[in-house]
């Protein structure tokens, strides 16, 4: 699988695709976006690692064939929203224990959002 990233725009408060990252010695230099809507396709945007938030994908999608990237809100069954982190070396969704399961499967996974562009969906989560 090849790593795929978003990046949330601090500045801008706007979710972008990551085309490439750039890296020194230390850590990340530079992330490179891709052209929004309406620009030329050989645009892209450069942002500092102090501007944006670097989320990678999961490599999994949801009922609705929608990427699953940390940082992304799942409702598993209807249930309230559960929030994907990085943790330990794995993705992890909300508490297991809490999940609704059928026969140990889950029946619907959908993103609902993301923790910043639907900050509002992160009080459900802390219930």
């Amino acid at each position: 699988m090849i790593p795929k990233f978003r990046a949330w725009i601090k500045d801008y408060q706007v979710m972008r695709s990551v085309e490439f990252l750039a890296f020194n010695e230390k850590d990340i230099a530079e992330i490179f976006t891709n052209p929004e809507d309406g620009e030329p396709e050989d645009f892209r945007h450069t942002h500092s690692p102090e501007q944006a938030i670097v989320m990678q994908s999961t490599g999994m999608k949801d009922d609705n064939d929608v990427e699953i990237y940390e940082g992304d809100l799942l409702s598993l069954d209807g249930s309230k929203p559960y929030h994907v982190y990085w943790d330990d070396g794995a993705f992890q969704v909300g508490e297991v224990s809490d999940l609704s399961y059928v026969n140990g499967y889950c029946v619907s996974l959908v993103v609902v959002g993301n923790i910043y562009e639907n900050p509002e969906l992160l009080e459900e989560v802390e219930k």
